[in-house]
């Protein structure tokens, strides 16, 4: 993933607001933002913008004034959290699994490297297929190599659990 990931990664605290992940990901013109635990800097989750524009929560910041005072309110999806030596075709099968479009790319330590979105996975796809329409072979980080990665995904109902376990290879 390390050739795949966008890094250094934009990021933002549980207890930041939303419009400050607003304001940056309009900064940064993202989509995501990878979400950290103010304590440890560990990579919990992903906010997308799509969260931020949410009819409920965008009614509630505007008119009632009392609407999601931290990102943690609206950070509800299950993202994945792998390691960046997993391939291409493990992540595509984390994010399909998970029902989510990024992945949060971190070390041991869960401390974000970087970030992985459906976009960035398809131009990997895109380059695969004209190799090959071209005769050419497409690179070896896309091929599974024997026994796996390791691969750590946190998709419990709450942000930041993980499950340790191996991908098997086909």
């Amino acid at each position: 993933m390390s050739e795949v990931m966008s890094a250094p990664v934009a990021y933002v605290a549980l207890t930041d607001t939303p419009r400050r992940a607003h304001e940056l990901m309009l900064a940064l013109g993202l989509r995501h933002l990878v979400v950290v635990d103010p304590g440890n800097g560990e990579a919990v989750g992903v906010l997308r913008d799509r969260d931020l524009a949410e009819p409920r929560a965008l009614h509630r910041c505007r008119h009632l004034g009392w609407g999601p005072r931290t990102v943690t309110e609206l950070l509800r999806r299950c993202v994945p959290i792998v390691r960046p030596e997993i391939d291409v075709l493990t992540a595509i099968e984390s994010m399909l699994d998970a029902g989510v479009d990024a992945l949060v790319v971190s070390g041991r330590s869960r401390l974000p490297l970087g970030i992985v979105t459906n976009h960035d996975l398809a131009r990997v796809l895109t380059r695969i297929h004209d190799e090959v329409a071209a005769g050419c072979p497409p690179d070896g980080g896309v091929h599974r190599r024997s026994g796996g990665y390791p691969a750590r995904a946190s998709c419990s109902d709450r942000p930041g659990a993980s499950v340790e376990g191996t991908k098997a290879t086909s």
